[in-house]
């Protein structure tokens, strides 16, 4: 057998009379019969050549600074990009987390993210990873701060009965029935959704105390509400003091307790009293 030659690629192939002349032999252009080398025949080369055309027939070239918009069209569509950003089908409700709080303004941001993302030609799986990824870490942000707000309860409640004793429940129960005569809502509102060392203002022991001061200030004189209202009279009392002016007799005394008004002042002294507010706007929570 005659000795073998080698190409620049690393293939072997015979040479000299026994193999005959190589069918490579005839390519001029040096690179293209360096790229000749790796193939062991014609048929071999063919072959190869039919799988590659078979996979640029399937393939999308990336559409060129040039390029129109069907073109740019049919690229987005193949990769799975949305005619509009509402395409992206993508519920918050079914993205966040079950106990997460989706808000009106967390579908405005994820509005204004899905139009951000469009224009950037994100496909349609990126984008929903994306959404996931967000929510699931501010669910769990959101996991640490109650939890934190908890243990900062605890040792606000565990401050104030180291500090009033026996004296405790009464001082809550005042200072609840100063927030309910002379706070208001607006006043609760604020108290329960502005924050100052790790809890709500409406836990903070200052706030507390200061309103356990006005409502033992004033508990001599009373808390007024309305028609008929008892000195120091409780959330309940004041409650079913509403629901009895509205069978008063008098029709400006029912007409006044039957208003929108009256029916708002209602709904906060249940919450109130079921415990959904700050430590000093529920008298739940004093129990």
């Amino acid at each position: 057998m005659a000795e073998a030659d080698m190409t620049a690629e690393g293939t072997a192939y015979e040479s000299g009379a026994d193999a005959g002349e190589d069918w490579r032999s005839g390519i001029e252009d040096a690179q293209v019969r360096r790229f000749a080398g790796r193939f062991q025949s014609p048929a071999d080369a063919a072959r190869t050549a039919f799988e590659l055309r078979q996979k640029l027939s399937t393939a999308l070239p990336l559409p060129g600074k040039d390029a129109g918009e069907d073109e740019v069209a049919r690229f987005r569509e193949h990769l799975g990009v949305p005619p509009e950003p509402d395409g992206y089908g993508i519920a918050l409700h079914e993205i966040a987390p079950k106990d997460f709080p989706v808000s009106e303004d967390d579908q405005m941001r994820l509005q204004s993210f899905l139009e951000t993302m469009h224009k950037a030609g994100a496909p349609q799986d990126v984008v929903k990873a994306a959404v996931g990824f967000y929510y699931e870490m501010a669910s769990d942000a959101l996991g640490e701060m109650q939890a934190g707000r908890t243990e900062s309860l605890e040792a606000a409640n565990a401050e104030l009965h180291k500090e009033w004793g026996r004296a405790y429940e009464g001082n809550i129960k005042a200072a609840q029935r100063a927030l309910v005569a002379y706070g208001g809502d607006r006043l609760i509102e604020f108290l329960n959704n502005t924050q100052a060392d790790g809890m709500r203002l409406g836990d903070h022991p200052e706030i507390i105390r200061a309103f356990a001061s006005i409502g033992k200030a004033v508990g001599e004189d009373g808390f007024h509400g309305g028609e008929g209202a008892a000195a120091g009279s409780t959330v309940q009392e004041r409650i079913n003091e509403i629901h009895a002016w509205q069978y008063s007799p008098d029709p400006a005394v029912r007409e006044k307790y039957r208003s929108a008004a009256a029916q708002n002042e209602l709904e906060s002294l249940y919450a109130r009293l079921h415990g959904e507010g700050p430590v000093v706007g529920s008298a739940g929570r004093a129990t």
